[in-house]
C-alpha cells in the first residue's frame, strides 16, 4: 500500500512540474523576450513575420471609408492557417471584440512584381481583437489599438506573394486602419482612385498556424490518465 501511494505522489509531483507555463518565445530573436515591453508580437509559430518594436503610421483599411484595402507582400516559410495584424480605430467607436475583416492573397506580378497580381485565395473571416491599451498619437483619445487574429479554417498555400486586409464596416462609425511601420512598400487601395498607392512603409502582420494544445493541458491529461489507471490497478489488486 506505502509502495502504491508513494508511486502515486511521484506520478503527480512530476506531471505538476511539466505542466508548469513555458517561458514566453520569441520569434527569429528580433523582439523583447516580453510583451510587456513590446506588444507587437507574433506567436512562436509564425512562418512569416513583419513586426517592429514601435510604429509610426497606420493605413486605412475599412470598407466605408475611400481607402478600402491595404495591401503588402510576404515570403513565408511554410503554409499557413492563420493570420496577426495591429489596427486603430482611427478617432472613431471602440473596435468590437470580433470584426469581420476580408483577407486576400495574390500572386506576385510576372508583369510588375512591385505590386500585387492575380488573386489567389479570399476569405471573409471572423477575426477576435483585442485592445492592447495603447493610444495611437493622432490627436485623439480614442484611437485604440487592437490586435486582430485570424483563423482561414483552411491552409493557404500560396509561400510567396501578397496579402490585403479590409476591415467589413457594420455602420458603426468606425474607421479601421493597420498599424504600419519602417520603410518598404505595402499599398493602399481606393475604388475611386482604381489603382494600388504606395505608402512607402510595411504593415506589421504574422503567418503561421493557431497555437498548440499548451504542454499544461497534455500534461493535465496525462495526469488524469494515469490516476484513472492507477485507481483501477488499486482496485484489481484490492479485489484480489
Amino acid at each position: 500500500m506505502k509502495k502504491m501511494t508513494i508511486l502515486l505522489m511521484a506520478m503527480v509531483m512530476s506531471l505538476g512540474l511539466i505542466a508548469q507555463d513555458l517561458p514566453y518565445i520569441n520569434v527569429n530573436g528580433e523582439l523583447p523576450a516580453s510583451p510587456k515591453d513590446n506588444e507587437f508580437v507574433c506567436a512562436p509559430n509564425s512562418v512569416f513575420s513583419q513586426v517592429y518594436t514601435t510604429y509610426d503610421n497606420g493605413f486605412y483599411c475599412d470598407d466605408a471609408h475611400a481607402y478600402v484595402k491595404a495591401v503588402d507582400d510576404y515570403t513565408s516559410t511554410s503554409p499557413f492557417t492563420s493570420m496577426r495584424f495591429w489596427g486603430v480605430n482611427f478617432c472613431g467607436g471602440a473596435v468590437n471584440a470580433i470584426e469581420t475583416f476580408v483577407i486576400k492573397f495574390y500572386e506576385r506580378n510576372t508583369t510588375d512584381p512591385s505590386i500585387p497580381g492575380a488573386e489567389v485565395n479570399s476569405f471573409t473571416v471572423d477575426a477576435t481583437t483585442t485592445d492592447l491599451g495603447i493610444l495611437a498619437p493622432w490627436g485623439c483619445a480614442t484611437s485604440h489599438i487592437y490586435q486582430a487574429d485570424v483563423d482561414f479554417g483552411t491552409t493557404v498555400s500560396l509561400l510567396d506573394g501578397w496579402v490585403s486586409v479590409t476591415r467589413h464596416n457594420p455602420g458603426d462609425g468606425v474607421n479601421f486602419a493597420v498599424m504600419a511601420s519602417g520603410s518598404g512598400n505595402s499599398y493602399s487601395y481606393s475604388p475611386g482612385v482604381g489603382v494600388w498607392e504606395a505608402t512607402d512603409s510595411n504593415i506589421m502582420f504574422c503567418l503561421g498556424d493557431p497555437p498548440p494544445v499548451p504542454l499544461s493541458n497534455w500534461a493535465l491529461i496525462m495526469s488524469m490518465l494515469l490516476i484513472s489507471g492507477f485507481i483501477v490497478i488499486r482496485t484489481r489488486y484490492s479485489a484480489a
